[in-house]
């Protein structure tokens, strides 16, 4: 509630999207309007995010299988040294509970 109140907080970034529904209930019950008074967003993609209109990153099976397996055939001293975080590719679904900044 205490967030609710800063309006300067224009986004909500979830965990996941089953966190993400559990949040938008909450928002929902306090009558916030989504996404004109906040937007929300979470990861994975699932069928409960479609439902509810969220908006959600997937992260391609397929390449973080690739980004793991990369990581961990490679040599342990180059692993130790690397400086750059793992990137794995994925994909931005955009439903009705983002809204552009203003």
């Amino acid at each position: 509630d205490e967030l609710l109140q800063d309006r300067s907080i224009t986004a909500w970034v979830a965990a996941n999207d089953d966190t993400a529904v559990i949040c938008l209930d909450y928002l929902r019950a306090r009558r916030v309007r989504i996404p004109q008074q906040l937007s929300m967003v979470s990861f994975d993609d699932n069928a409960e995010a479609a439902f509810m209109n969220l908006t959600s990153y997937s992260f391609s099976p397929a390449a973080m299988a690739d980004t793991i397996l990369g990581f961990l055939l490679t040599k342990p001293s180059v692993r130790t040294t690397q400086e750059k975080p793992l990137e794995v590719p994925g994909h931005l679904t955009v439903r009705s509970s983002l809204a552009r900044a203003t």
